[in-house]
């Protein structure tokens, strides 16, 4: 009984491994495209090895423009070469991340408090009035990278309602925000 299991085991082993090993080559048995960034990826060095390759072909930077380099999307075994000006300058394979100035998450008046005044300057913002958001990241309340009506409630609740008990850093003193995204401030 042991011996069938056992025998079982190594069945559905071989199997598991024919088809992982199948998916990644092509009719002639060569190896498929492989990409260790994900594809195109503006902020992160990677690379790519072409349909039967051993080296890989790294991003690198020309200036301020990336050289992306990723697998072809219309036949999986090809190298694409793209290029990409980076807004903030390229360095070492990858767009710089946007700087940023110092402020306070919520606090969307700049007055140094987080107030009734900002969920209602942000609201105001949203329905037309004639107000303007001076740091896009302070008034992205729950830092998810978009400023939307979102962050608005998420604004009220944590000054009345007391279900979010604290805002994403930077949230109580002036800092630069860490989260990479393209708001600006």
């Amino acid at each position: 009984m042991k011996r069938g299991i056992v025998i079982v085991f190594f069945i559905v082993l071989a199997v598991l491994f024919a088809l992982i090993t199948s998916s990644q080559l092509d009719n002639e048995g060569n190896g498929l495209c492989s990409d260790n960034d994900g594809g195109i990826n503006y902020d992160i060095r990677g690379g790519a090895v072409p349909k039967g390759g051993d080296d890989i072909t790294y991003d690198y930077c020309n200036g301020n423009l990336l050289i992306e380099f990723s697998c072809d999307s219309d036949s999986a075994d090809d190298l694409d070469i793209g290029e990409y000006a980076c807004e903030n300058g390229c360095e070492n394979g990858a767009c710089k991340p946007m700087l940023t100035l110092p402020f306070i998450r919520g606090d969307i008046n700049v007055d140094g408090v987080i107030s009734i005044n900002d969920a209602t300057h942000l609201l105001s913002f949203f329905y037309g009035a004639d107000k303007i958001i001076l740091c896009e990241d302070s008034a992205d309340v729950n830092d998810d990278g978009v400023v939307n009506i979102n962050d608005a409630v998420v604004l009220i609740d944590f000054l009345f309602v007391g279900n979010v008990k604290e805002l994403p850093s930077p949230n109580l003193k002036e800092e630069v925000d860490l989260t990479l995204d393209n708001l600006k401030c």
